[in-house]
């Protein structure tokens, strides 16, 4: 009698599974892993928490920067406004070092100076103001350095334009700023002036008379404005 193909597949579902296993369902329960005990579960919980502290790092960190930056831009907008009030109450001085050098500074009201450097490149000049009183008034300024000089007429009133054009013809540009050249000349034009050697000649040669009223007598050799002006062309 030919076997039963079921009974076949009985006895191997019991040498499969086992006697425990019949009567009940014969598919297999699977279990899930447990990431937690596991080494890679570890690691990401790791680099998360890396993560979570970098970014925490870089917030800080930006934080920090907007901050410093705002402070800088806040101290330079302060420093400029201080700047500028100090610049609107300051004044221009002409002094010379003890190298016999002019130095061009900006002096603030307390006195402290804001800026100051070099306004010519030589050493050593002066000025001499020339003038007569008969048979008129005229005033000649004579301006010496490096074995050159510099006459100016002050009859008239002397452009500042005029005495940079002279200053530059001679080799002396004022080692200023372009937009400061004129008030750095205006200011070099009254500093020659008032610190210049005073100096009475005769207009001409003959008799004259100074600014006394007393007569004296020139020679043809002597020295007078009239001469001066003639050699200059002034």
């Amino acid at each position: 009698m030919a076997e039963n193909p079921l009974d076949f597949r009985n006895q191997a579902s019991n040498v499969v599974l086992g006697d425990n296993f019949r009567g009940q369902s014969q598919t297999p329960e699977i279990q899930q892993p447990n990431l937690q005990n596991q080494p890679y579960g570890n690691i990401n919980e790791n680099e998360l928490q890396m993560y979570r502290d970098k970014t925490s790092i870089d917030l800080r960190k930006n934080k920090y920067m907007i901050q410093q930056k705002f402070n800088y831009q806040w101290q330079c907008a302060e420093i400029k406004e201080k700047h500028d009030a100090d610049r609107q109450l300051s004044y221009p001085e002409i002094y010379k070092n003890q190298e016999d050098r002019l130095i061009y500074a900006i002096v603030k009201p307390n006195g402290s100076k804001l800026s100051c450097k070099e306004l010519i490149n030589a050493r050593g000049i002066k000025s001499f103001l020339c003038y007569s009183f008969y048979p008129q008034f005229q005033q000649l300024l004579c301006v010496s350095f490096n074995y050159d000089k510099i006459i100016l007429c002050l009859d008239y009133d002397v452009k500042t334009t005029v005495f940079l054009n002279k200053l530059r013809s001679h080799g002396l540009p004022l080692l200023v700023s372009e937009r400061a050249q004129k008030e750095a000349a205006s200011v070099l034009f009254a500093y020659l002036i008032n610190t210049a050697v005073k100096c009475e000649l005769p207009f001409d040669s003959g008799w004259w008379k100074d600014g006394c009223n007393n007569w004296h007598f020139a020679k043809v050799d002597d020295l007078t404005i009239k001469k001066v002006r003639e050699k200059y062309a002034l």
